[in-house]
């Protein structure tokens, strides 16, 4: 493995500054003993500060090809990919760490699962365009890039990712809705699987060195109104559910998506352990951050 001058290990972060990334990065040192030192490579956006020597923040844009080319002048031993979001960043990012590092980290989406498809999900069904998405079909062929560059490889498909510092449609927005009234109106209430970020943090640091791909998720799916329903009780509000197409919640179109979480217990003992009361509670009502 590439090692630094005083033998750690050296981490690339492509991402890393807000919600997911900082849960990461703290899973990452607690799990090897500070053995490692990681870089995060972000656009300096959000506050980068991080309380120890192991982590160190580099500046830069990976829409620009300077800045990453820049980059991987040097090389790493391992590179995780969080922030790779649409066909042109994700394919630039796979292309300039080709012979650059030992090993690629993609972090892919349960949305390259068909809606319809047989339930639960297993990392070896085809996946078509997955959601039809742009988003899906850009991490669809972000992984098919990623097998052909990479010898090492791992791809993680995780599933409705929630926790603490949620920028995308967060769990304080559902608890604004039942503020504002108990009454949700929801198009479906889908089955889904919810997963906190520690869970996510933890199955990385576990599947680091394991070729293949993994689904990711909480230890049990949950319909989209049990997960509202949650967000109410914790502050003493009783959710009510009327179903109407023209309803804007966020996931209440979308179909059942229930992954298979076998191959990473089987590869590496990996099994989440927050339930879906505990990670909401943590979410909403802790001061700590995960």
């Amino acid at each position: 493995m590439k090692a630094d001058a005083n033998g750690k290990k050296e981490i690339l972060i492509l991402g890393g500054t807000r919600f997911f990334g900082p849960a990461l990065i703290e899973k990452l040192l607690e799990s090897s003993g500070k053995a490692i030192h990681i870089t995060c490579f972000h656009r300096g956006l959000h506050n980068a500060a991080f309380p120890c020597s192991e982590v160190s923040f580099l500046t830069g844009d990976r829409y620009s090809s300077r800045d990453m080319a820049e980059l991987f002048e040097r090389e790493w031993d391992t590179v995780i990919d969080l922030s790779g979001t649409d066909e042109q960043t994700i394919t630039a990012a796979m292309q300039h760490a080709c012979g650059r590092c030992r090993r690629y980290v993609f972090i892919s989406s349960s949305s390259v699962y068909a809606p319809g498809d047989l339930s639960p999900h297993r990392e070896n069904e085809p996946l078509k365009n997955g959601t039809g998405e742009p988003y899906a079909i850009a991490k669809i062929n972000g992984e098919r890039l990623l097998r052909e560059l990479f010898p090492c490889h791992t791809i993680i498909r995780p599933s409705k990712v929630y926790g603490p510092g949620n920028y995308w449609f967060s769990e304080r927005d559902y608890l604004k809705r039942l503020q504002d009234s108990p009454l949700v109106c929801l198009k479906n209430d889908p089955v889904l699987h919810f997963t906190y970020i520690s869970d996510l943090a933890e199955s990385i640091c576990a599947l680091l060195d394991k070729n293949g791909t993994f689904n990711v998720a909480g230890a049990e799916p949950a319909s989209l109104s049990r997960f509202i329903k949650t967000i109410g009780r914790l502050y003493g509000i009783t959710a009510a559910f009327a179903f109407t197409q023209d309803s804007d919640v966020p996931f209440s179109g979308l179909s059942d998506r229930i992954l298979d979480l076998a191959e990473a217990k089987k590869a590496a003992g990996w099994f989440p352990t927050v339930s879906l009361e505990e990670g909401l509670a943590r979410t909403l009502l802790c001061s700590g951050r995960y």
